[in-house]
């Protein structure tokens, strides 16, 4: 059995998005937000939401390394398309509705359509090599 390169790419990457949005998130973004006037419930609300995100991340990276290593296609990695396209479409939306800078300024949205693609992609492979 060959190991998948699109889901195994895939799985490296959100991996490597796992490490920076949890190391360099915490450092840029959340300890900016929590420095700020907020009360110290909305800092917990804030660093939880942060690092929930963090561990839908992981997660992913995991069930797609495991998957890049399946012959048969993943009910798990059909929800990821799904998943990580809708989340870029959600950053693509809130961007343009703060001004379109900021899809220059937020570009996360290219990542997550990135791996949605990638996943696809995967998807694909493994449907053609199992019909």
């Amino acid at each position: 059995m060959k190991t998948n390169r699109y889901l195994l790419t895939a799985a490296i990457v959100t991996g490597l998005a796992t490490f920076v949005h949890a190391v360099g998130g915490e450092m840029a973004t959340i300890t900016g937000l929590t420095a700020s006037e907020v009360t110290p419930s909305l800092q917990v609300e804030l660093r939880a939401m942060w690092h929930g995100g963090t561990l839908i991340l992981l997660g992913s990276a995991l069930i797609l390394l495991r998957a890049a290593k399946q012959s048969h296609p993943s009910e798990l990695t059909a929800l990821l398309v799904w998943f990580y396209g809708l989340w870029g479409m959600v950053w693509i939306g809130v961007a343009l509705l703060m001004g379109a800078q900021n899809l220059i300024d937020a570009p996360q949205w290219a990542l997550l359509l990135g791996i949605a693609g990638l996943i696809f992609a995967g998807r694909r492979q493994q449907i053609k090599q199992t019909a």
